[in-house]
């Protein structure tokens, strides 16, 4: 189960990610962000969700080593997958995931 601070690092992180001028995790806020109730825990792995979303390839049709969806922060490796469609018919969005070890935090944007 993800713990408070777990939510907490998860929403500052996606903060990390969307303010590239910020360099100090002080400077981040949390306020009007992310709600608890939006932020859901999930035990799917990373490769779970890159084997269901695919990996992105370069432009000679080349597996990058590091995969061009995960995004260092100032609080960890957020993982991105742009334009995912959650079932047919709904509305695309871009699925965020942070890696806690047992759990992973997950967050979309797109229609459920």
């Amino acid at each position: 189960m993800l713990t408070q601070q777990q939510r907490d690092t998860f929403r500052l992180a996606l903060a990390s990610l969307n303010c590239y001028s910020v360099e100090k995790v002080e400077d981040l806020d949390i306020d009007d962000m992310l709600t608890d109730e939006q932020v859901v825990e999930t035990r799917d792995t990373v490769e779970d969700f890159f084997a269901a979303n695919g990996r992105k390839l370069n432009r000679k049709g080349e597996r990058p080593e590091v995969p061009y969806e995960q995004n260092q922060t100032l609080l960890g490796i957020v993982f991105q997958w742009d334009n995912i469609q959650a079932r047919k018919g709904a509305q695309r969005g871009t699925l965020y995931v942070m890696d806690f070890g047992d759990a992973r935090a997950a967050y979309f944007t797109g229609e459920a």
